[in-house]
């Protein structure tokens, strides 16, 4: 009778085994697509900046005019609420004309966008988080000196508009526009969502006392990125918490989405139905034998 009551909870055993094997295996893939949607979210809006660029390119040799060309990229800007500002650049990096006109004047130093690329390439660049609300008033963050918690930032995006790089669209994306699409369908006890760039600089995240800025955010993404452009993992982050990592790179722009999914959070459920099961199925187990 012992040996039968033994082999019972050994099956049962092995059945609670499989069901938490099961619900780590439904919580990848839920992280995965999430990863996927997110991705092409974030790709979806740096397409429209990418359009937008062609209806400013120069026309032969006629001026950029300030004031029409600021109302332009005022109309262009309105119905995009991923974007803070569109802007101009000159040749020496200076703006030029701007839906904000307190952005005029202001220098955008080139050199810290990403990919690092000839001037005659036609791409979308991507440069490390700024305080600020725009470029008026605002400054570049670094890993050594991160957009803090209690900081405004956004995002700036670069994409060349003549072939002897004289003239530039720069764009200035609202991180809360990607972070607060993020919360409405991944809560913070579920887990987070960071956008990065390709070269594993945070842009954004949904947990707050991650800094833009700053490098290795999402564990050993960056490292991955350099065989994989998508894929799986489970990682112990930077605050200690176990995770259901899932990322993809945009299959456009150098940026990447990772969704990291709460490893303790994920085994709640089952932790729970395995508990309600044992307090069911032992006692029966016991009263048979």
């Amino acid at each position: 009778m012992l040996l039968l009551l033994a082999s019972w909870l050994a099956a049962f055993g092995f059945m609670l085994w499989r069901l938490r094997g099961e619900t780590l295996d439904n919580g990848v893939q839920t992280a995965r697509m999430h990863a996927r949607n997110f991705a092409e979210h974030l790709t979806q809006s740096l397409q429209v900046i990418d359009l937008m660029a062609g209806g400013f390119e120069p026309r032969g040799d006629d001026p950029v005019g300030e004031v029409e060309t600021g109302r332009r990229l005022a109309a262009t800007l309105r119905p995009n609420p991923f974007l803070r500002s569109l802007s101009l650049l000159d040749a020496s990096g200076r703006i030029i004309a701007s839906s904000n006109p307190e952005n005029l004047g202001v220098t955008v130093e080139r050199g810290g966008f990403f990919p690092a690329a000839v001037a005659s390439a036609e791409i979308l660049r991507v440069g490390r988080p700024w305080r600020g609300r725009d470029f008026a008033g605002g400054s570049a963050a670094s890993a050594a000196s991160p957009v803090t918690a209690t900081d405004a930032s956004f995002i700036p995006v670069l994409r060349r508009l003549s072939a002897d790089g004289g003239l530039w669209l720069l764009a200035a994306l609202n991180p809360d526009y990607f972070i607060n699409h993020g919360t409405q369908l991944l809560d913070a006890e579920s887990g987070r969502i960071q956008w990065l760039r390709y070269d594993d600089v945070l842009l954004a995240s949904t947990v707050a006392q991650e800094l833009p800025g700053i490098g290795g955010a999402a564990g050993a993404v960056g490292e991955r990125l350099r065989s994989l452009e998508h894929g799986e993992l489970v990682q112990v982050l930077g605050d200690g918490r176990e995770a259901l990592t899932a990322y993809r790179a945009s299959r456009q722009f150098p940026v990447v989405v990772a969704v990291h999914l709460d490893r303790e959070h994920v085994l709640a459920t089952w932790q729970s139905e395995a508990r309600r099961l044992t307090g069911i199925v032992v006692p029966i187990m016991l009263a048979l034998s």
